[in-house]
């Protein structure tokens, strides 16, 4: 019965899905923002990346690897961390360049930081 039930409610979610696509693309809901990056070159906090337009944490966080993959398609991320400094919130991604050297790379997330 359990399985039954799992596959009603995954044929319903997926009807669901392609329904509201269908009305957000033709409410113009279903664009993708526009996110723009201004600010530095990202070698520090005062030059870091300051993304514009992300509506939460998951368009910014993505807009964040998207940048680092367009400017460094072959750097690879280490680790991420997460710092509030006067009175800003920045991510900072250790990325390892081929030649296995380490690099952070700053991102001010202070305009989407902490939206759901």
């Amino acid at each position: 019965m359990s399985r039954l039930c799992l596959t009603v409610l995954l044929s319903l979610s997926c009807v669901w899905a392609v329904a509201t696509e269908g009305a957000d693309k033709a409410s113009g809901k279903g664009k993708k923002p526009k996110i723009t990056f201004k600010g530095g070159d990202g070698s520090s906090m005062e030059k870091a990346i300051v993304i514009v337009g992300a509506k939460n944490e998951i368009e910014g966080v993505n807009s964040e690897y998207a940048w680092l993959k367009k400017h460094h398609p072959k750097w690879k991320v280490g680790k991420q961390a997460l710092i509030s400094k006067k009175g800003k919130n920045y991510d900072i991604l250790t990325c390892v360049l081929p030649n296995d050297q380490k690099k952070e790379v700053w991102f001010d997330i202070s305009g989407f930081f902490g939206k759901l």
